[in-house]
């Protein structure tokens, strides 16, 4: 049986990368402990102007955060394989 040293973290659907679970452990402890941020766009409506309003506030939850564990057999593979070329 393989165990897992690394995991895919992935926030989000786009965005994932690749640490040791460790790492991947503090990461996810830092982010607890972060503020949220948030800005919301408001269209101009009756004698208000289109602008941006900002945000701080305490997380309630997180969303759209993965971890998936990766073999290091996959690891190595995908690390061959280097970055993708770009589709034209």
């Amino acid at each position: 049986m393989s165990e897992f040293r690394k995991v895919i973290l992935q926030f989000g659907y786009d965005n994932k990368f690749v640490m040791d679970s460790k790492q991947a452990v503090a990461v996810l402890e830092a982010i607890g402990g972060a503020e949220k941020y948030e800005d919301k766009y408001h269209s101009a409506s009756e004698g208000c102007e289109a602008h941006y309003s900002y945000h701080i506030y305490p997380t309630v939850s997180i969303d759209n955060i993965q971890v998936l564990p990766i073999t290091e057999h996959t690891y190595n593979i995908a690390r061959m394989a280097g970055t993708p070329e770009e589709n034209d």
